[in-house]
């Protein structure tokens, strides 16, 4: 049995919530099937969740000609960009910042230099604040706010230098984070006509739940979540 199922007809979206093997990936293939005909998308979180949905999906219909496999979060934007981004690694990530710090002024993180894991820690910061949903304008505009305070104004400052020239350099070697890629592909939803199901998420970034509220406002989407209210696991 499905634990809870709630339905927001007026946004698209469809919610289904129950706990381990109770009958959730039989719901998917049942809704998948039904929508055959207008080429429906299911999403999972990684690649052996979408190879195993993928061959449960060519069983039950005898192949899968005419449809897409299950596709992971990035296979989802590179269909709505149309095109793969070329994502940095995380070693490019600390190349590029290492190189970034060597050439800008900077107020506190100067005297950090010292520290190895200095650009690498960086860089994760930045991609958090990318993942926030929030474009370069506003989080400039949140950065700007932070450093008009007394409370870490220099550290603010040196971040609020750091973005734009990492972004400046991503964009020289024709690379992107997820997060970037994320808000690019939210830019390209009004196109869209494909259901879409996600399947075997614990989670979702800003970015990412933002890219899916404005898919529900297209089209109709199945987001399909773990929890078994007798265990004391957060939703």
């Amino acid at each position: 049995m499905i634990g809870h199922m709630e339905t927001a007809p007026r946004t698209g979206l469809k919610l289904l919530i129950g706990p381990a093997n109770s009958g959730k990936m039989g719901y998917v293939m049942q809704w998948w099937r039904e929508r055959l005909s207008l080429a429906p998308v299911v999403v999972t979180p990684t690649v052996p969740d979408a190879r195993g949905l993928s061959r449960e999906m060519a069983e039950r219909t005898g192949g899968l000609v005419g449809q897409s496999p299950a596709l992971t979060f990035d296979g989802l934007v590179r269909s709505l960009l149309g095109r793969p981004p070329r994502y940095a690694t995380d070693l490019e990530r600390s190349l590029l910042m290492l190189r970034i710090l060597q050439h800008t002024p900077l107020e506190v993180l100067d005297s950090a230099m010292r520290f190895p894991g200095l650009p690498a820690a960086l860089a994760v910061l930045l991609q958090e604040l990318s993942e926030s949903g929030r474009g370069p304008d506003e989080l400039d505009r949140i950065l700007d706010r932070w450093a008009s305070e007394s409370t870490g104004a220099g550290l603010a400052r040196d971040i609020r230098s750091l973005a734009p020239a990492y972004a400046g350099e991503c964009e020289r070697w024709g690379l992107i984070d997820r997060a970037t890629a994320v808000r690019q592909a939210t830019a390209e939803v009004e196109g869209w006509t494909r259901p879409v199901a996600l399947y075997g998420f614990t989670s979702f970034t800003p970015g990412q739940r933002a890219l899916v509220d404005l898919l529900a406002r297209r089209v109709e989407v199945l987001v399909v979540l773990t929890h078994d209210p007798a265990r004391a696991v957060g939703l």
